[in-house]
């Protein structure tokens, strides 16, 4: 999988979860979906219902944050013997110019299903996923 294919599924996820486009997101996941957090219970979404509630949740902070971009730079890649493909980056949350919060790594598991690349699991740091209840100590850009 090239670099460029990760990128387009980064941007949908990223463009869904700023203008909360459910569909668009929904695009590139796979149920069921694992979110495993560092030193937090793991989030296992196994239907349409639990992953648009959490897609919500991080909408919503991104509205109150002002996000306006979500980027990642992939660190380095491994495919699997089964095909997947596991990809590092670093991500990046942005309100204009401005950092919401300090860059973080994330892991995505990639499968591909019906010859499109579709995110299985996501690893990600505590930083990223405690932001969203607001224990991460953001800043609001616009205050």
């Amino acid at each position: 999988m090239s670099a460029d294919v990760f990128y387009e599924i980064d941007r949908a996820l990223s463009e869904g979860l700023i203008t909360g486009n459910f569909q668009k997101y929904t695009e590139r996941m796979h149920l069921p979906l694992q979110v495993i957090r560092v030193g937090a219970p793991d989030l296992n979404l196994s239907t349409m219902e639990e992953l648009e509630a959490d897609f919500r949740l991080y909408h919503d902070v991104m509205r109150l944050h002002a996000v306006t971009d979500i980027f990642r730079e992939i660190t380095a890649q491994k495919v699997h013997e089964n095909g997947d493909i596991t990809v590092a980056c670093i991500t990046h949350i942005m309100s204009r110019a401005n950092r919401v919060l300090d860059p973080f790594g994330t892991e995505f598991d990639l499968t591909q299903v019906n010859e499109k690349w579709l995110v299985r699991t996501i690893r990600g740091t505590i930083r990223h996923t405690d932001w969203a209840p607001g224990k991460a100590g953001l800043h609001n850009p616009n205050t």
